[in-house]
């Protein structure tokens, strides 16, 4: 028989966010490699990974602090969540996708590379975050750590 879902704590959300800010940079810095040696694009080519290692987790850490309000506050919370970080993301990259209508090369393929970074980060965001967040022994607090020994 399975044991009801513990509930969640601010800080086992704000732990998830960063620690999907953190995989979420990584996988926008191997997509900007790739994406880069495929297009030969060279604008931007330091602020990224840069920006992605100390923006994401920040980003990521408010978003598990949202989270952490959606289940806290909402029958639903954690679908809830999840339909509105996809919707977000999708809103996102839709406005990034067809937002410009410059006929700039560089600019354009700048503009895909933001719609693939907003794609990984969203997706992670409404997928990885609240598996953290909910999982049991991911992030053990002093109770947990008190019950092992």
């Amino acid at each position: 028989m399975r044991s009801p879902q513990p509930s969640v704590t601010v800080s086992k959300c704000v732990l998830a966010g960063i620690f999907t800010g953190l995989i979420a940079a990584l996988a926008v810095v191997i997509f900007n490699i790739i994406y880069r040696s495929i297009t030969g694009l060279i604008a931007f080519a330091v602020i990224v990974p840069v920006s992605s290692f100390v923006l994401l987790p920040l980003i990521n850490l408010f978003i598990g602090i949202i989270y952490f309000f959606f289940v806290r506050n909402l029958k639903n919370g954690r679908a809830l969540f999840r339909l509105a970080a996809i919707l977000t993301m999708l809103a996102g990259a839709y406005n990034t996708a067809f937002g410009s209508h410059s006929t700039d090369q560089p600019q354009e393929l700048v503009t895909r590379l933001m719609f693939g970074i907003e794609l990984i980060e969203g997706s992670l965001a409404a997928l990885l975050l609240p598996y953290l967040a909910d999982h049991q022994k991911m992030f053990l607090g002093d109770t947990n750590v008190r019950k092992s020994e």
